[in-house]
């Protein structure tokens, strides 16, 4: 049975995606690449949902996107930050010997401008933070239905923040489909740009994505989806883009390989 979005809750026109548990997720190699991203006035940002396949696959397809158009963007998984850390204005710290201005600190930097949360929208009031004290446009997908109850109504949304919400289509899908029309909206007014899979490996990746949505929405009902998820955790390992480099050529793994492996 289909279950139909509340159409009282959006935000800027595009159905909008709860907010998660908060979690922990800090390390001293995702700091130091968002500190050069800093530095280099890095543009974009995509936090991915980790360890998750949709979110995997959703960083990939993030990564095609700004490599085809060779705009900067680091990709970092979620479970590598710690959630936005907020100051207030004239905050005294270290014992009220230090005043401190407004400010977000570790994530937001001059000259970001667009920041994705692929397969989440990290702890509650991560994203809106985020887009209330800065000017950097915030998009997010996600897909679970346990988390309609934190979706934010039109009035509470600044202009800046964006969520991509459907029960009925993963957000690896989504992900995927968002960054192809965008790449084919800049192909046809810019010229002839590469799509964004290669044709070798478009029909192979989008069997993968349609047994990952298989899963994630609970349907069980392609077959040999059971044996296809067994084969799928066992590469659970590979999917920090950090610790493995090698993790966007990984994911062009075929569906019947997975099965194999259950």
């Amino acid at each position: 049975m289909s279950t139909v979005m509340p159409r009282l809750r959006k935000c800027s026109d595009v159905y909008v995606t709860p907010f998660l548990r908060a979690r922990s997720f800090r390390s001293n190699a995702a700091l130091e690449a968002i500190a050069k991203a800093s530095e280099a006035r890095i543009p974009n940002i995509a936090l991915y949902n980790y360890p998750s396949f949709s979110g995997a696959f959703s960083a990939l397809f993030a990564h095609l996107f700004h490599s085809r158009l060779n705009l900067p963007c680091i990709i970092l998984p979620f479970s590598s930050i710690e959630p936005l850390r907020m100051m207030e204005k004239n905050q005294a710290i270290n014992n009220g010997s230090i005043d401190m201005p407004v400010m977000v600190v570790d994530l937001y930097f001059e000259g970001l401008k667009k920041c994705y949360f692929l397969d989440f929208l990290g702890p509650k009031g991560f994203a809106m933070d985020l887009a209330q004290k800065s000017p950097c446009q915030v998009i997010g997908f996600d897909h679970r239905k346990s988390s309609l109850s934190k979706i934010p109504y039109l009035v509470d949304c600044p202009e800046n923040l964006k969520f991509h919400f459907d029960l009925e289509k993963s957000s690896s899908s989504a992900v995927y489909e968002y960054f192809s029309h965008k790449l084919s909206d800049m192909r046809s007014t810019d010229g002839e740009v590469e799509g964004l899979l290669k044709p070798k490996d478009k029909d192979r990746i989008e069997m993968v994505l349609k047994y990952i949505e298989d899963g994630d929405l609970c349907q069980w009902k392609l077959p040999d989806i059971k044996a296809f998820n067994v084969g799928l955790s066992r590469w659970r390992s590979k999917l920090n883009s950090i610790t493995n480099p090698y993790m966007y050529d990984q994911c062009a793994v075929a569906r019947d390989d997975l099965i194999s492996r259950s």
